[in-house]
């Protein structure tokens, strides 16, 4: 066949430089071979061969054979890489991965197909958790390429910080600062390396609380001479260490293995102590720790460590600690002589001098000083140093310039290195301390004369400028001018007739005062003069005082903001007033004064007490180095405020949205606490759902917005996904994780902080499938003392659900030959995750049941337990309480039953089993097996139905279970049945139809034996049986005409045949007796069927058939024409009255008609002795008892009922025709007196106890009945007495609706709605009847029961129902109350 096929069209003439012929070859395989031919192309002479290669369709699959991850940061994040498997082939080719290493790396997808000409990306992901070297081979199956390997690695390291020292850069692990003076600063410097090749965000943290560390204490000193200053202690506590010690930077962004240079400044300061008055402070050593910690996704998180939720941080492992040593000196310069300097008095132009000298009391450091000027002081030198433990001279002289006393303060500098305030890395030598010595000297004036002036009059002490000044007392006087300030009202020295009505607020102007001051007078002030209190002019300066416009405007601006103020005030009582009004007041009015009978404590002087003062918590300055005191006070204040509800998924107020546009710094990352790093669920069952919080903690002072993104399946119930976190509080989002694959699960999910700073989580989880665990394997039931039969062999085993999901479980019994008495409830159910269920084990005992038993415990998609249970089976003692049975004279086809009585006398339950049950002929014994209680005893029943007569003794065995077996005699005769009647034929002549006639006879029992006699008269339904004694016949409702008589032996019983007739007919046939007949079908007890004696059975002599007499009897009857008709024979009477006892007035009547049908006279006669009670008593009267009715002849006769109370009466009278004695007919009659009455819903009202003064209330519904006109209702209450006289009416009662009982035109009663309500001022507990009368007096009453006390106990149900509506406030003491609000 040919595979090639060529399609070209030769050309006809030669082809032409440059132009081409153009042929197609068409490849045609039959089978998955490639072949090979040629094509031989002709050119004129020359004959060119074309190879031909047929190739079938095949894939052409290449992977990839190494994943490099390189080198990674081990942050418990989840890395993935993707690699290609391409198929260059020409169909579609398969692929299969291969993984099964302890290393977790996660393949998707391990398998699949890839189509020609295209690629598949397979994903692989690692989890950076911990640091190693990942070098793992997987195997991959290309087809038609066999088994390639792909190599995965990556090298996972910890994130290094190390401490470089300058310039060896060595490591470093502690700086000593040394000793520095108070107030001055020393500084090192370090490189802070990450070792690392991925960037970091890092902060500085001065942990001022680890342990070992010194906070200013004088390490010379003794340990007990430290713990004495227990004070100091205290306050060192209370220290702000980050004063202490800076770090410049503190904060930054380190590149991939960078290095920066890190400033470290010790600025000790110097605490106040109870020293001397000579005496130098004492040196404070310090020893803390500095921590350079990396932030990322495992740093700063908090996890959940118990079931209480309290939250504390992980441990942090990138992180390298620094320790901190130096010593705070004082400044310990003395001056001899000093501080105090005494110089000789001098005089103007000379000078004195003293040699002071400054010692250094210090070791360690030297002291460079430098003196202030001071006038009239000199210093020689003024600067200087002074060395470790050295003295220095320095000349002080006074040189006066002016006469006087000068004491001055001279101030001496100490020069040290103090850092500036914008540049902390440089030091400069500036004053931090100073030193203050008095100066005293007194300069002495020559001797000169002074020649005073005569100034006659009178003259001020300051004068003005024509004054003088007097040299001798310039001393004395101050530098403002005298004004005088006394009220006219105080003096009327020389004051002139006119001016004695002067306005008394003027004031006294004193002479020659008016330049003293350059302030302008007031308008509104008057000035008088001293003496005669005459108006002075008073001049005011337009330059300098207020203009009148200016005056109005600025008392306008005072009184605006008076009013300002008031209003303010008048604003915030009222809202004080609101908000005391709607917590203390309701819409309920209890009637109770808030407050009422409250008193004030009495306060001892124990209870006074100084309370410590709180310190605020401020957040962190930007520029301030982090400590871990000040962090865990500020996570403290955010973890108690907590909030879970009313936060926004985005920035919707402006001061969030400015919050949340913020770029954090490192530092303000570092007080956000997010997590914890990594999310273990632990084991969870496929298809469950768990979640665990996320916890999110924020320590700033402004909002952040937390926005966490997810990609996995597994995690994407968890919501919300957003939250603006306000300034310091917590919250926490919930992380829900569902799965329906088994295996491990690591995956991680990034977060963002205010949409510019990410972080991740690790989400670690096994999915395992549900599991129920057993508390035991195996089971051992021993028997319960005590214990009933169903439950004396029962224990419980319980079923243990470990797991986050629901196991639906049951038991499956392993059922063997001899089958399972066992039993385990309940045989399936649920159990709920994290608890147990308890399952009953019961072991059901018989004879023949199985000790052992094994049950599965099948649990749904899970795993299956076996559990084997055995039952313990005691002794046992067991015996008859009567050997022997007696069947004397057992009638003849009836059941006859004996009772064997089986006694345990044992300590165990016995089980029994009867080896024979049928051990005679129509004997059977039930139960065949069974079980005697201990201590009890059970019940054999022996029915034996005879079928012959015998006489017959027999053994029966029953054997016991762990015990011996037992023997029981059975013996006894059967006798025949005798039954006799004493008439032989019952004759019925010519009685009418509708009537009744009866003949009375005798049924004889003349046998020994019991006999049951059967009368059927279902085919003459004409005919009925009565008996003198009902208890010895047995009726059947499904056969009417059934009567059954059971006679004992020798025995009679009175019986009558009546013979009522519905129509004319005649009846001859012999009465159907049966005798010892089968019970019916319906009615037979449930027996075995009878099989024949057994040989061992003794039956002496033979049984004997016999055939039982029935006697007979003859009925012949015959139904007349009746000679009268009745219009009815029931008359059927129902009334209402308002009025009982009157005969007259307001009674019912009927008639009835007799109509004589017949052709002859007929005499009738009603037997009123015959009819009843009710005829005697009078209630049923007749107009007519007895008459004669010709042929065709009609009589009424009317009827009346008139009870004497209500009631339902009944009356039955018989009627006599022609006077013959047996009943024509029986005239039927019923009545009823129906009396208005009235119900209530509730029947019985019981109010709910209530506190004193309050009031409780319901509604009773008022139900009328055979009312037949409208009536009103009255009420009465009863009143309560009290015990000193005082009576109360606690109930009321009113009616919405109105007091009227109305009736409906159909003679219907409308019911009506009645409101009661009890309040009581005083302890009250009564039951007591509320009386309702109609118009007619007839009185109804309805039970009432309340209580009203202050008992907490008693009034506990009204508490609970308005418990958010009412407020109680209790009072103890003497009087105690309990108000409610």
């Amino acid at each position: 066949m040919v595979k090639f096929k060529l399609i070209v069209e030769n050309p006809d003439k030669p082809v032409a430089s440059g132009l081409q012929v153009t042929a197609s070859v068409e490849y045609h395989p039959d089978s998955e071979k490639d072949l090979q031919d040629r094509l031989l192309l002709l050119v004129e002479k020359d004959i060119i061969e074309i190879p031909l290669i047929g190739l079938i369709p095949c894939c052409y699959l290449e992977i990839e054979p190494e994943i490099n991850f390189g080198t990674v940061i081990a942050n418990s994040k989840v890395i993935s890489k993707e690699i290609s498997i391409t198929n260059h082939g020409s169909s579609p080719g398969a692929f299969k991965i291969d993984y099964n290493r302890s290393v977790p790396v996660n393949i998707v997808p391990t398998s699949g197909v890839v189509e020609p000409k295209t690629l598949q990306l397979v994903k692989v992901d690692i989890c950076t958790d911990i640091p190693r070297v990942i070098r793992e081979v997987a195997k991959v199956e290309l087809q038609g390429r066999g088994i390639t390997n792909v190599t995965i690695e990556a090298h996972i390291v910890e994130q290094v910080l190390e401490l470089l020292g300058i310039p060896y850069g060595n490591t470093l692990e502690c700086i000593h600062f040394g000793s520095v003076y108070f107030g001055t600063s020393n500084t090192e410097k370090v490189i802070l390396y990450n070792k690392s090749p991925e960037t970091m965000k890092w902060v500085a943290v001065l942990e001022d609380d680890a342990v070992g560390g010194e906070m200013g204490t004088q390490l010379q000193k003794s340990t007990d001479a430290i713990l004495q200053e227990v004070n100091f202690i205290n306050r060192t506590k209370e220290l702000d260490v980050s004063t202490l010690i800076s770090c410049i930077p503190n904060q930054g962004t380190l590149l991939p293995y960078q290095k920066i240079l890190i400033t470290l400044c010790f600025s000790p300061k110097q605490f106040k102590r109870d020293v001397g008055l000579n005496e130098f402070p004492p040196r404070q050593d310090y020893a803390l720790f500095l921590r350079f910690e990396a932030l990322g996704s495992k740093d700063g998180f908090l996890r959940a460590l118990n079931s209480d939720n309290i939250l504390i941080k992980e441990t942090h492992p990138h992180h390298v600690e620094l320790a901190l040593t130096g010593s705070g000196l004082p400044v310990m310069l003395t001056f001899s002589p000093g501080p105090i300097v005494n110089f000789m008095d001098c005089f103007m132009g000379e000078h004195t001098e003293i040699i002071c000298t400054l010692r250094n009391e210090s070791e360690s450091l030297p002291i460079i000083f430098s003196f202030h000027k001071t006038a009239h002081f000199n210093i020689c030198p003024e600067k200087g140093k002074v060395k470790e433990k050295c003295t220095k001279d320095v000349m002080f002289s006074f040189a006066p310039r002016q006469v006087g006393t000068f004491k001055v303060k001279q101030v001496v500098d100490i020069f040290g290195s103090v850092p500036e305030e914008d540049n902390l890395e440089s030091l400069k030598i500036k004053p931090f301390h100073q030193i203050h010595l008095s100066f005293t000297g007194v300069c002495k004036p020559k001797p000169k004369k002074i020649m005073f002036k005569i100034n006659p009059g009178i003259t001020p002490m300051i004068t003005n400028a024509t004054g003088q000044l007097v040299a001798d007392e310039i001393g004395r006087f101050t530098d403002f001018a005298p004004v005088a300030m006394l009220r006219s009202a105080q003096t009327q020295m020389h004051t002139h007739q006119k001016n004695r009505d002067c306005m008394s607020d003027a004031l006294i102007a004193f002479p020659n005062d008016r330049s003293a001051s350059i302030r302008p007078g007031e308008r509104h002030k008057k000035y008088r003069t001293i003496f005669t209190k005459a108006d002075r002019y008073n001049y005011v300066d337009p330059d300098f005082a207020y203009a009148d416009y200016e005056e109005l405007e600025k008392q306008a601006n005072k009184q605006y903001y008076i009013d300002f103020i008031r209003n303010l005030r008048q604003r915030r009582l009222q809202k004080e007033a609101t908000r005391q009004y709607n917590s203390l007041n309701n819409p309920v009015n209890i009637g109770l004064k808030p407050a009422s009978g409250l008193r004030s404590p009495k306060i001892t002087i124990s209870d006074l007490y100084k309370e410590k003062q709180k310190l605020e918590i401020t957040p962190l300055k930007a520029d301030c180095l982090l400590s871990s005191r000040k962090l865990a006070a500020l996570e403290s204040k955010s973890l108690n405020n907590e909030v879970c509800d009313g936060l926004n998924a985005v920035p919707s107020y402006p001061q969030e949205k400015e919050d949340c546009s913020i770029t954090l710094t490192p530092k303000q990352l570092y007080q956000i606490l997010i997590g914890p790093s990594t999310i273990d669920f632990g084991e969870v069952c496929v298809h469950s759902s768990s979640m665990r919080k996320m916890h999110i903690i924020n320590n700033l002072s402004v909002h952040i917005w937390i926005q966490v993104e997810i990609e996995s399946e597994e995690l994407q119930q968890t919501s919300p996904l957003s939250h603006v976190l306000p300034p310091l509080s917590k919250t926490y989002i919930p992380v829900v994780f569902e799965t329906n694959a088994l295996g491990k699960f690591q995956k991680s999910f990034t977060y963002t902080i205010n949409s510019k700073h990410t972080g991740h989580v690790l989400v670690v989880a096994k999915v395992v499938p549900v599991a129920l665990e057993l508390s035991a394997r195996e089971l051992i039931l021993n028997p319960t003392p005590g214990f009933l039969v169903a439950t004396g062999y029962t224990t419980t085993v319980r079923i243990c659900n470990h797991r986050n999901y629901l196991a639906e479980f049951s038991w499956k019994p392993i059922v063997t030959e001899k089958g399972i008495a066992f039993s385990i409830r309940p045989a399936k159910g649920i159990v709920e995750a994290y608890s147990d269920l308890e399952c009953e084990v019961v072991w059901h005992p018989n004879f023949c049941s199985s000790e052992t038993g094994e049950f599965n415990l099948c649990v749904r998609e899970g795993n299956t337990i076996k559990l084997k249970c055995v039952a313990k089976v005691g002794p046992t003692s067991v015996q008859f309480m009567e050997q022997r049975i007696s069947f004397r004279c057992a009638p003849l086809g009836l059941t006859t039953c004996k009772i064997a009585i089986l006694q345990n006398t044992g300590h165990n339950h016995a089980y029994f089993q009867v080896l024979d049950s049928n051990p005679l002929l129509g004997m059977t014994i039930t139960p065949s097996q069974g079980v005697v209680p201990v201590g009890g005893h059970t019940d054999l029943k022996i029915y034996f139905i005879p079928n012959a007569v015998m006489k017959f003794d027999t053994r029966v065995e029953v054997a016991i279970r762990h015990g011996k077996v037992l023997e029981l005699r059975i013996g006894g005769s059967v006798e025949a049945p005798e039954i006799g009647i004493n008439v032989e034929s019952f004759k019925f002549n010519g009685v009418y139809a509708g009537s009744t006639q009866g003949i009375p006879f005798l049924l004889q029992n003349k046998g020994v034996a019991r006999a049951k006699v059967e009368f059927d008269l279902s085919k003459y339904k004409d005919f009925t049986l009565t008996f003198q004694d009902q208890s010895v016949v047995d009726y059947y409702p499904w056969r009417p005409y059934l009567y059954s008589v059971e006679l004992e032996g020798k025995s009679t019983l009175q019986c009558s045949l009546y013979f009522t007739p519905t129509e004319v007919a005649a009846y001859d046939f012999s009465l159907p007796i049966n005798i010892n007949s089968e019970v019916p079908s319906s009615q037979q007890t449930s027996t075995a069927t009878t099989p024949c004696g057994s040989g061992k059975h003794i039956i002496v002599p033979r049984p004997q058939i016999v055939t039982v007499t029935v006697p007979l009897c003859t009925v012949q009857a015959t139904a007349l024409q009746p000679p009268l008709e009745f219009s009815t024979s029931q008359l059927i009477f129902e009334s209402r009255s308002m009025h009982l006892g009157i005969a007259d007035e307001h009674q019912s009547t009927q008639k009835f008609d007799l109509k004589n049908i017949s052709r002859q006279q007929v005499t009738w006669k009603l037997d009123l002795d015959g009819g009843g009670k009710a005829i005697e008593d009078g209630i049923f009267k007749f107009s007519l008892c007895a008459g004669v009715l010709d042929a065709g002849e009609k009589t009424s006769i009317t009827v009346g009922f008139c009870p004497s109370c209500p009631g339902t009466y009944g009356a039955e009278v018989p009627m006599f025709l022609n006077d013959n004695t047996s009943h024509y007919k029986r005239l039927t009659l019923s009545g009823t007196l129906k009396s208005p009455r009235i119900s209530f819903d509730p029947p019985l009202l019981i109010l709910v106890p209530v506190p004193l003064d309050m009031k409780t209330e319901t509604y009773v519904n008022i139900i009328p009945k055979d009312y037949s006109r409208p009536s009103a209702l009255q009420v009465e209450v009863p009143v309560l007495e009290f015990e000193d006289g005082e009576r109360i009416n606690p109930l009321s009662v009113q009616f919405p609706s109105g007091q009227i009982i109305a009736v409906s035109p159909e003679g219907i009663n409308v019911g009506l709605t009645c409101y009661i309500s009890f309040r009581s001022s005083r302890p009250v507990s009564f039951l007591g009847n509320l009386f309702f009368t109609d118009d007619e007096k007839n009185r109804f009453s309805l039970q009432v029961a309340a209580t009203a006390e202050n008992c907490l106990l008693t009034i506990y149900p009204y508490l609970m129902l308005h418990r958010t509506d009412q407020q109680i406030i209790l009072t103890s003491g003497k009087g105690s109350e309990c108000f409610l609000t």
